[in-house]
């Protein structure tokens, strides 16, 4: 029975670690870091906001509507969005992501986060 409970505890982190990968290649394929960065400081005007901690500062489940279809953000005039284009005078493109795909990402950006505050305690 304890062998079992750490067979699926190492599935577990294998699938985490997996999905982080492929949020990761899905940022660098679908050019989102042509305009984001992830990462502590930046010198470099952007053109978007810094991702990094964005899964703190905002709801999960907003983050992934804003994804899935960033077009209904705009049409609503979302408050946020607004202040973020008015901030950095650009709209963000409607990107075609999975669900697979937006899930990875989240997760990609939330371990870069966990990472980033991991080296600010050291």
């Amino acid at each position: 029975m304890r062998w079992m409970l750490i067979l699926l505890m190492c599935i577990n982190i294998s699938y985490a670690e997996d999905t982080i990968k492929i949020g990761k290649k899905v940022f660098r394929r679908k050019a989102c870091s042509s305009c984001h960065v992830i990462e502590k400081e930046t010198k470099r005007r952007l053109k978007a906001p810094n991702l990094l901690h964005v899964t703190e500062r905002r709801e999960r489940e907003w983050l992934i509507g804003w994804l899935t279809d960033v077009r209904v953000y705009y049409k609503n005039k979302d408050p946020i969005i607004m202040r973020l284009i008015k901030k950095y005078g650009y709209k963000m493109p409607r990107i075609k992501l999975t669900p697979k795909e937006i899930t990875a990402v989240l997760d990609y950006f939330e371990s870069e986060s966990i990472k980033a505050r991991n080296k600010e305690k050291k």
